[in-house]
């Protein structure tokens, strides 16, 4: 068990309003608030404070969940990511997590409007819950995914993608380039090729961005959140 966080728009508590919002479920969701003191120093991504004060970005229902201290096993590949087998962490999102957020709030149900996001690990959880529950969640947004993270074979996201080609979800990645590793560019411009000849297609269902000199923490992806929100929800086609 542990506590999960809700944010919840402005226009939600218009008195005798029944209008139903997509929702957009976080991980390492103790990150994605106006914390200036948590993050390593970098503070949080501050996405409460964002749809707040957004005149162009659609109302949203932000769903938090935090990590664990067993985060790498939770949002790693497992034994054999080539299954393609959810994991207990998928099952507590897809049914637990999501059935009582459906519940206890007016939310639009249906994959078009259900996202995951998540960065570093959480970008690599979030596209594996994207192959393995596409029914469920239709939308994904990846920030510096830590594409170098294998399974218990060796193998990454980039032979999922070779071997079960596009995904059927829409997908939005992006990456810094800054430190030591270049915030993973090398392997996120190869996993980006790989999507792209698999059939994801830029301005319809795929987005990728490089934000040149970027590094790898909490306050780049601050300074970003904005893309990813209105790649998940400005545009809904598939």
């Amino acid at each position: 068990p542990r506590q999960i966080f809700v944010y919840l728009p402005k226009g939600y508590f218009t008195p005798g309003s029944k209008h139903r919002y997509p929702v957009i479920y976080l991980h390492d969701g103790q990150n994605v608030w106006d914390d200036d003191r948590c993050c390593f120093g970098h503070g949080g991504w501050h996405l409460n404070t964002l749809l707040d004060s957004t005149t162009t970005l659609p109302q949203a229902i932000l769903v938090g969940i935090p990590n664990s201290s067993a985060r790498l096993a939770e949002y790693g590949l497992g034994a054999d990511i080539l299954r393609l087998r959810p994991s207990p962490y998928h099952r507590f999102l897809r049914e637990v997590v999501k059935p009582r957020i459906d519940q206890d709030f007016r939310t639009r149900r249906d994959r078009k409007h259900t996202a995951v996001m998540g960065s570093s690990m959480g970008g690599i959880v979030s596209i594996t819950t994207g192959y393995v529950y596409p029914d469920t969640f239709g939308v994904v947004a990846a920030l510096s995914p830590a594409f170098q993270v294998p399974d218990a074979q060796g193998r990454t996201l980039l032979d999922v993608v070779k071997k079960h080609g596009r995904g059927r979800f829409r997908l939005y990645v992006d990456n810094g380039t800054a430190g030591e590793t270049q915030d993973g560019a090398p392997l996120t411009r190869e996993f980006v090729n790989l999507a792209r000849q698999k059939g994801w297609k830029d301005g319809v269902d795929f987005e990728h961005f490089e934000d040149v000199g970027a590094a790898h923490n909490e306050r780049a992806w601050r300074m970003r959140a904005w893309r990813p929100l209105k790649f998940i929800l400005e545009s809904r086609s598939r």
